[in-house]
């Protein structure tokens, strides 16, 4: 029995020097666990945790790399280049009766459209990569339709050649003057311009 007395004040007297400097405040039950530990212990990890997450800056430089630009609107007859040297011009719209082939397609009056590309650059030019856009006047899109005269471009185009390919959106009648043809490829950053009437 003695021996538990004696540890009973031991802890008692173990716990006063672990208080504020206060001395009513020695029989607070927080000075059972390591003091210094258990205060500090909640929000220290909180604030490691947020500020190893911010300093990259990584959304910034993300939303850098991933902008668009809209080059100028040029003519329909006219032609425009990508920064490294990539021509296209689009050689003839004609309208057409679209008839639909894939899922969700739809038929009706369209426009054909075909593009050259010559390839400027010195490298190859991977041509699956090119994506064609139609806007009408009122700024309704251009629905995709793959029938014929449907002959998109494909392949690899080598440095100094050329090639076409013919796209057809269905677009109202009424939509037309003028339309807006949008042309990318690869990253799609830059985006090249034709409007006109048809």
């Amino acid at each position: 029995m003695a021996v538990l007395a004696l540890g009973a004040v031991s802890c008692a007297q173990s716990v006063q020097p672990t208080g504020p400097s206060g001395g009513q405040t020695v029989n607070s039950t927080p000075s059972s666990k390591p003091s210094g530990k258990s205060s500090s212990a909640g929000p220290t990890p909180v604030e490691k945790s947020s500020s190893k997450v911010h300093p990259h800056g990584s959304t910034k430089q993300h939303a850098k790399t991933h902008k668009i630009s809209y080059r100028k609107h040029v003519p329909l007859t006219g032609s425009a280049k990508f920064e490294n040297g990539v021509k296209v011009n689009v050689t003839t719209v004609r309208a057409v009766t679209a008839k639909p082939v894939g899922p969700g397609e739809v038929g009706g009056p369209a426009l054909a459209l075909t593009v050259r590309i010559k390839n400027g650059s010195t490298s190859s030019l991977d041509l699956s990569t090119v994506t064609i856009n139609l806007d009408g006047s009122k700024g309704s899109p251009g629905i995709l339709a793959t029938g014929s005269p449907y002959a998109p471009l494909d392949g690899s185009l080598a440095a100094g050649d050329s090639a076409k390919g013919t796209y057809v959106f269905t677009i109202a009648k009424a939509d037309r003057k003028p339309i807006t043809i949008q042309v990318q490829y690869g990253n799609g950053q830059t985006v090249l311009q034709f409007s006109g009437n048809v």
